[in-house]
Order: C-alpha cells, then sequence, then structure tokens
C-alpha cells in the first residue's frame, strides 16, 4: 500500500503544520458502504460484522447505509441494536436489489463522500478486502491520473470456484452474454461488474450518480459497469478474493429447464427473472442497431428449449 501510505503521510504533515495557525483538524478519507436487505437477518448481522472486521487504513472512516426493503424478520431492530451507527432505511418491500442498491446509494451521494462501496449482504469479507480495493483504485490513479471502478472477486465457501466479480462479453457479436473471469493475482480489466462487492470512486459515482430505475432486480450493476467504461472509467478487477458469496442456484429460476414453459415463462417476465421493460432499455443501450434482435432472443430461446424438453421427455416416455 505504497502510495497510500505517502498520502496519509502527507496528510499527517499538513495537520502538523496547521496547528500552529490553530486549523488543526482530522483529515479523513470517507467512504459509505452501500446495501440492501429483506428476510435474511442472520445474513446480514453476519455480513456486517465481516465488514466492521476489516482493516481500513489510518485516516479513514466510514458509514453503512442499509435498505431493509419490508422485512418481516425483525432484521432493522437486529441491526440497530449491534450496530449503532449503521443508517438504516425502510422499504416497502417492492424494491428489490436494484431499488434498495438505488436507495441507499442516493441517499449516501447526498451526504457525498470520498468512496462508495456496494456490498450484498449475503457477502462476507476478508479483513483486507476494503484496503485491497482502496489500493487497486489508488494504484491505478498514480499510474493514469484517473479513478478506475474497481470489483472485487468472490469465492464459494470451498474457496474452489469464482462466483462473482469482473465480467467480459463472451464474444464481440454476443453483445449481451458476459461472462465470469476467474480470479488471478494480478489486476484485470473487464467490460463489466457484477454489484456483490464494488469499490466506487466520487469522481465516478459523481458523474454517473445512482443506478438506474429502469432496472428492477437485476441488470443494474452490469448496466453501471458499461457507462462507467463508455465515459472512460476502467473497470477492473482487483487481484485475489475480497470474501466469500455462494452463488445463486438457478433451481425455480427461469434458467430451471425442468419448469414447465408456462412457469419458466411466467418467472421470466417477473421482477427476479427478465422482465420486459428491463431487457427493452439494457437491449437497446447497450446491444448496437441489431438490439431489437437480441431483445427477442432469450424469450425465444426459453421457448425452443421448453419445446425441445418436452419433446425428449415425450420420446422417453414412449421406449
Amino acid at each position: 500500500m505504497r502510495q497510500m501510505a505517502i498520502t496519509l503521510t502527507m496528510k499527517r504533515a499538513l495537520m502538523e503544520e496547521n496547528i500552529g495557525t490553530g486549523r488543526a483538524e482530522l483529515d479523513t478519507t470517507s467512504l459509505a458502504v452501500i446495501m440492501t436487505c429483506h428476510n435474511r437477518r442472520d445474513t446480514t448481522l453476519s455480513c456486517l460484522r465481516a465488514l466492521f472486521a476489516c482493516g481500513l487504513p489510518e485516516s479513514f472512516s466510514i458509514q453503512v447505509y442499509l435498505v431493509d426493503d419490508g422485512s418481516s424478520d425483525g432484521t432493522s431492530n437486529a441491526v440497530v441494536t449491534e450496530f449503532q451507527d449503521v443508517t438504516v432505511i425502510g422499504g416497502d418491500g417492492a424494491l428489490f436489489w436494484n431499488g434498495g442498491m438505488r436507495l441507499a446509494f442516493s441517499t449516501a451521494l447526498e451526504k457525498g463522500y470520498d468512496y462508495y462501496l456496494w456490498l450484498n449482504d449475503d457477502t462476507t469479507l476478508y479483513p483486507d478486502a476494503i484496503a485491497l480495493l482502496l489500493k487497486c483504485d489508488s494504484d491505478y490513479e498514480a499510474q493514469t491520473g484517473r479513478h478506475a471502478l474497481i470489483v472485487g472477486s468472490t469465492s464459494n465457501s470451498s474457496k474452489k470456484l469464482t462466483t462473482y466479480g469482473g465480467l467480459v462479453r463472451a464474444s464481440g457479436w454476443q453483445r449481451t452474454r458476459f461472462v465470469l473471469l476467474p480470479m488471478k493475482d494480478e489486476v484485470q480489466h473487464c467490460d463489466t461488474i457484477n454489484g456483490n462487492c464494488v469499490l466506487v470512486p466520487a469522481q465516478i459515482a459523481n458523474e454517473l450518480g445512482t443506478l438506474e430505475s429502469a432496472y428492477a432486480h437485476g441488470m443494474g450493476d452490469i448496466d453501471y459497469g458499461l457507462r462507467a467504461k463508455q465515459r472512460n472509467y476502467e473497470p477492473l478487477v482487483a487481484p485475489g478474493y475480497v470474501g466469500i458469496c455462494d452463488h445463486n442456484s438457478i433451481k425455480g429460476s427461469f434458467h430451471d429447464t425442468s419448469l414447465p414453459f408456462l412457469v419458466r415463462m411466467k418467472t421470466m417476465l417477473s421482477f427476479k427473472g427478465l422482465p420486459l421493460k428491463t431487457w427493452f432499455t439494457f437491449t437497446r443501450r447497450h446491444a448496437g442497431i441489431f438490439w431489437p434482435l437480441y431483445f427477442v432472443w432469450p424469450y425465444c430461446r426459453v421457448a425452443i428449449s421448453s419445446l425441445f424438453n418436452k419433446s425428449a421427455k415425450n420420446n422417453k416416455g414412449m421406449r
């Protein structure tokens, strides 16, 4: 953390110089942590415990903004009892991930911070996670004079599989299909991000603002990373793992090919699937001139795969 150490040394020197003038104040770098949750109290508390156990460079201050989106399991009371300094914001239960993160982020933006950290409440950070992300941005700024959007890679509980992190387009013509970069012990460039653990410097946050309201549950993080890159802010993957976050199962989702076609399609059009408004906005914005084809393809693919699965089951039953 050489660059950060230099910065903090300069801050201390300035403070000592100001003592003689009567202007000595604690010069802090502020970090706002952005979170949202719904009905998983123990998971949320575990995430916060790991967060506050993280080591921060000297002269850094931290403030957590947590949207509790209508939890009925006592999450809010449990959080404020154990963590009195956490700012808990109530939701109506219909915000989902993107809406909750958008509300927490916009609230923090009104206050103004040097950095913003997106954090999923099912992510358990390692003690050096935040320092690692900050160093990655600091090193990049020292080299280029610009800040970067820094995403941290997470692993599953066995630490054998990368679950979330930096994403790259699968190919030049697959404009809306992204693949996850495996963790490496070096900084990697990517096209966009998963929003599980992301450091957003103020320079980027002030220019891009909060997450888009057009997205309900998913896609807002991927959209944000792509918009950052369009503004010439490089999305970077920090080296190593920043913590543990098990991958969500596809069981019961529209990716679950065992579900009947009508159930899959209903799930696909729901807030947690691929609702028409969300996908329309994303493809029109990021898929290029052939966006109408990218827009219709996922819905056609579900119909086609369901038809083939039904035929396969019928053929198997006739044997």
